[in-house]
């Protein structure tokens, strides 16, 4: 397994940096996941994210799974949240990509989410935040219609391009 997330990425940060470093392995990886976009939302501009959500979707290899964005339970984050999910969405689906539903998977935990699966800076998941976005990788990945083209043992063979805090 390769990690090539980094802290705090944004879309540009995996299309720079995470990407080339992808292309640049001994082998082709049996799965690849991407789940970026929260930090995006920070200072969201819908224009420039779906044009970076298309060019991210256009540059990953065929069948990695894509994450929506985040849900940030409250105001503007989550208005623009929601848009930036639909878009990423969106640019997965054009591209033929296996679109992994975190927005919904996170919103589908609760209120009580604020309290038991954020990190201390109240934007980042903790331990158990970090479950459910694993949880929703892996319905995905088990998913029956495509379990032929999937790995049977684990997720986590391959490389993994994470934008996000590590844990």
């Amino acid at each position: 397994m390769v990690n090539l997330s980094r802290s705090g990425a944004r879309i540009r940060d995996v299309l720079d940096t995470q990407l080339p470093a992808l292309d640049a392995l001994d082998r082709t990886p049996d799965v690849v996941t991407v789940a970026v976009g929260g930090n995006d939302v920070r200072a969201y501009d819908s224009t420039a994210f779906a044009a970076e959500a298309g060019r991210l979707a256009a540059a990953l290899p065929a069948g990695a799974y894509v994450a929506d964005a985040p849900y940030f339970m409250h105001g503007r984050w989550e208005r623009d949240a929601d848009q930036a999910a639909a878009l990423l969405k969106a640019s997965a689906v054009e591209q033929d990509l296996r679109p992994v539903p975190l927005h919904d998977a996170l919103q589908a935990q609760g209120g009580q989410a604020m309290l038991t699966q954020f990190a201390s800076d109240w934007f980042h998941p903790n331990d158990r935040g970090h479950r459910v976005w694993a949880d929703a990788f892996w319905q995905e990945m088990t998913d029956s219609r495509q379990a032929a083209e999937r790995p049977a043992s684990s997720p986590w063979i391959g490389a993994a391009v994470t934008a996000g805090r590590r844990r």
